[in-house]
This record gives structure tokens, C-alpha cells and sequence, in this order.
């Protein structure tokens, strides 16, 4: 049978109207030409469209997936399964729309978007509405890909809608990860048995029947949408940092999800919190910290990284994330005097010496990637009193951020070295120890083979930069470089020659 003229024409209105009160086979076509009318027509046609147009279009979807809803549940299973096609069919119309118009929208036609998805989509028994689900989740990633989306709802109502999508994405996730198995085979991890930030216990069945319906690529929707509300300014942040560092470090636990863009997307969010919160909730900064170093040790894969973006790509989070926690390790490690903490922080070191050690030259810091002049260089640049990054160098930016992590770490731990073989008072008055008595790290590195003494001699200039040692233990150090400056290997020679010129 020939298609309706009424569903074969250009009519925008009597397209919407045939989807939100024509019978099931006009509402089936109506949502065909309009997934199609939103998907291959030009973007000059689309362009016409504006805030009005869209809030028009995204009633009727939404009136129909209300309707189809009720049929999905509540008919027998021939109904059903027509219904799920239709909501299938409105869920990509949705995405459609969104992505072609979220930047035209009015913060009244936003709000009405968040609303119909965090509400639509749990379903009766404890699940999701399976058709929906998978589009639906990738609308309010389009609709929230949009910045001034994401500040408007950070600020309208009280936040309510902002708070809304931002619990709702918190629950989806959760219940994924509350239901994945989590033995040994999937956490086999220098990861803490037990998280310093408290999880809630989520005992139901429903859970795990909605855990079920989620996928991979739904958690990295849901994470991408995570990312985009945490990420305006004027985000409420405060309102769940607690919930939202609970699921982040409960994502990252999860190994059987891979090197991928939810492990960048989890961290790139830790990122965002921890600038937000670090220097006033500093509880929560300490326990987040404590809780992410041996996630960092795990995901640093020891991989080729020349020719694998995302793994550099998360790596760089990971290289952020050590930045911004170094102040609270270093407090927990140095002044609290936890163990655990000083013995993820040196696995986590040992894991970035390894690494980077292994890696070709070119993959590291070169002398070619520096300038001697850094006084010409912006004071918030990659520089040191001795030396600078030569100015865009992006393929130098990697290699310096790591060794300048890695430095921070050794200082964390050379300093608990020294506080654990402090000499009592009643010793004092004997003979004075030897720093060399107990080698740092460093030396004990410059000592080792090629690979490791060439990043030992990288390290000590950013060493000597955050005055990690004092002038007793750099003239011990010294005396081990001057045997350097005349090594065959041009590299190491030259790098000890700088490391010994401050």
C-alpha cells in the first residue's frame, strides 16, 4: 500500500501532528519522515528552524513517547513490541533535533528536555525504558554539548534541573557499576580494598535489572554528560562532590571497561572537582587523592605511546590529576605518616620510572625541546631557573609534565625517608651521620642502567628547582654527575652536565 499523502509531504505541522494524535501506522510514518526530514535535509532548511520550532517538535515527541510508554507496559507482547519500535523511532528523532538545534535553545525548552528524560526514562519495575535508553542518553549529551546549556541550568530554579541531570546520570552509572562483578578477575589492581570515600549500599534487584540494560558506550554518554555539567564555572559543584567522587573512583575500578574515553572522561571529571573543592573541603580532597594514586598506577599501562592518542590522552588527565593532589599526598605521606599512602605514591613512581625509561628518545624530554633563556618565557610557562620549553612546543609539553610529576613524588618520598631515620634527641650529640648513609632514591637510580640513569639526570634539575634536597645531600649528588659529564652516551653525558650546572 502506497504511502499517505499527508506522510509523504513537506508539512512540518501535519508531520507532528500525525505523531502525536494520528492512528499507530500515521504515528509510525509521521516518526519516519521526521527522523529522515531531520537526518538528510539540508542545513539550510535546518537552519530556518528556531527555538519555537524545536519546542513544537520536542512537545509532540514527547507526547508520543508518554503514549507509547503506557503501550510498552501495560499491553500484551505483540503491542509491546510495536510500541518499542515507536519509542526507538522518538528517541533518535530526539537526538536528531538536539544536535541540529541545541544551540538555539531557550533556557524554557532546555529545562522542558531534562525534565522529559530524567523522568521518562526509569520505567515501573526499577529498570529503564530499554528503547529509549541508548538515544535518550546521547540527547542530553548533545543538548549539554552546548556550554551555555549547562551554565543556564546551573543556575535556574535553585539548580533543580541541573541537579536533576546530574543525579539522574550519578544513578544510571551507579547502578551499572553496583552491579558489575567485581572479583579479582575485574579488580585485580594495586587499588585499595577499600575506598577512603564512603560508598552507598544499593542492595535492590532493580539495580541490577537496570545495570543490565546499560552498556559500555551508555556509561561513556552518561560519563561525556558528567564532564559537561561539572565543567562551567559556575557549576554548584558543592551540592555532590561527595556523590560524584564516590562514582568516578568506582568507574576507574572497573578494569574490564579498558583504556578508553570513559577512563579519560572519569578523570578529566576528577580534575574538574578537585580544582573546584581542593583548597576548601580539604577532607574530601585528601580522601579522593588517597583513593586515586593506585588507579593512576593501574591505568598507566607501560605501552608504546607514540602511535595510541588515548592512551595519551588519558595520561594527560592522569598528569593533571597528579599535579593538583601532589600538595595532599605529600601531607598524608609527610605529616599524617601513612603508610599506605607513602607505598602507593612509590609504586606510583616506580610505575612512571619504568615507563617512561623504557620509552625511545624521542618519546622523551629532549635537550632539542629547550630554551636557556626562560627568563623570556611567561612566568605560568613550562620553566625552571636553569631552563624552559621552547615556546609551542606541544610534543615537549608530555614528556616535561611527567618528569616534573614524577619529581614531585620523589620529593614526597625522599622527605618521608628522611622523617622515618630522624636521629633521637638523645643522639645528637654523637657522631654525625652521613646523608650518603642511606642513599636517596636518585642516586640509587643514577646507579642503575642506561635507561634509568638518562631519566635520573632529567629529574634532578626539577628536583633541585622545588629545593628537594639540601646543599649537604646536592654536593653528595654532585660528586656521582661529575663521573657523568665525560660518559660516552652523548645524551647522558650532556644531561648530567646540565643537572650538575646550578
Amino acid at each position: 500500500m502506497a504511502p499517505s499523502k499527508l506522510m509523504t509531504g513537506d508539512n512540518l505541522n501535519d508531520v507532528l501532528d500525525a505523531i502525536s494524535g494520528g492512528t499507530l501506522k500515521e504515528r509510525t510514518a509521521g516518526l519516519d519522515q521526521l527522523t529522515v526530514w531531520l537526518d538528510k535535509k539540508g542545513k539550510s532548511t535546518l537552519a530556518a528552524l528556531g527555538d519555537k520550532n524545536y519546542h513544537r517538535i520536542f512537545e509532540h515527541l514527547f507526547r508520543c513517547a508518554l503514549a507509547e510508554k503506557q503501550s510498552y507496559y501495560g499491553g500484551k507482547k505483540t503491542t509491546a513490541a510495536a510500541a518499542a519500535t515507536r519509542l526507538s523511532k522518538c528517541a533518535e528523532a530526539l537526538r536528531l533535533a538536539l544536535n541540529h538545534g541545541a544551540a538555539k535553545l531557550k533556557r524554557k525548552t532546555v529545562v522542558a528536555v531534562i525534565d522529559h528524560v530524567t523522568q521518562t526514562l526509569p520505567a515501573p519495575d526499577g529498570e529503564y525504558v530499554e528503547p529509549l535508553l541508548k538515544d535518550y542518553v546521547k540527547s542530553l549529551s548533545g543538548l549539554l554539548n552546548h556550554q551555555s546549556n549547562a551554565e543556564y541550568l546551573a543556575t535556574a530554579l535553585g539548580a533543580n534541573a541541573w541537579l536533576s541531570c546530574l543525579d539522574f546520570c550519578i544513578d544510571a552509572i551507579a547502578s551499572y557499576v553496583d552491579s558489575t562483578e567485581r572479583d579479582a578477575s575485574i579488580r585485580a589492581s594495586p587499588g585499595p580494598g577499600t575506598a577512603s570515600i564512603g560508598f552507598s549500599s544499593r542492595s535492590s534487584n532493580l539495580s541490577q535489572m537496570a545495570a543490565r540494560q546499560i552498556q559500555r558506550g551508555t556509561v561513556q554518554d552518561l560519563l561525556q554528560c558528567i564532564y559537561l555539567l561539572v565543567v562551567p564555572p559556575n557549576a554548584p559543584l558543592g551540592k555532590r562532590s561527595v556523590d560524584l567522587s564516590k562514582t568516578l573512583i568506582q568507574v576507574l575500578q572497573l578494569r574490564h571497561l579498558g583504556m578508553s574515553q570513559v577512563t579519560q572522561l572519569a578523570f578529566a571529571s576528577i580534575n574538574v572537582l578537585l580544582a573546584s573543592f581542593q583548597a576548601d573541603d580539604l577532607t574530601l580532597a585528601s580522601n579522593l587523592a588517597r583513593d586515586v594514586v593506585p588507579l593512576m598506577t593501574q591505568w598507566w599501562q607501560g605501552r608504546n605511546v607514540s602511535q595510541d592518542e588515548m592512551l595519551n590522552s588519558v595520561r594527560d588527565e592522569m598528569l593533571k590529576t597528579m599535579f593538583l593532589i601532589h600538595l595532599h599526598l605529600e601531607r598524608l605521606v609527610c605529616r599524617d605518616g601513612s603508610v599506605p599512602v607513602r607505598r602507593d605514591v612509590e609504586d606510583l613512581a616506580e610505575a612512571l620510572w619504568v615507563e617512561y625509561s623504557r620509552r625511545d628518545l624521542r618519546s622523551q624530554l629532549k635537550l632539542d625541546d629547550l630554551t636557556f633563556i626562560p627568563h623570556r618565557m611567561p612566568r605560568d610557562y613550562f620553566t625552571l631557573h636553569l631552563f624552559g620549553l621552547r615556546a609551542h612546543n606541544r610534543d615537549g609539553e608530555r614528556p616535561w609534565a611527567l618528569v616534573q610529576n614524577l619529581a614531585l613524588l620523589e620529593q614526597i618520598l625522599w622527605k618521608a625517608h628522611k622523617q622515618t631515620r630522624l636521629p633521637s634527641p638523645d643522639e645528637q650529640p654523637r657522631k654525625k651521620r652521613k646523608a650518603i648513609g642511606q642513599l636517596s632514591r636518585i642516586q640509587e637510580k643514577i646507579s642503575g642502567n642506561d635507561a634509568i640513569r638518562r631519566t635520573s639526570l632529567q629529574l634532578i634539575p626539577f628536583l633541585q628547582e622545588i629545593e628537594a634536597f639540601t646543599p649537604q645531600e646536592n654536593a653528595y649528588i654532585l660528586s656521582d654527575l661529575a663521573s657523568l659529564i665525560s660518559n660516552k652516551d652523548v645524551v647522558t653525558s650532556s644531561w648530567a652536565m646540565l643537572a650538575s650546572s646550578r
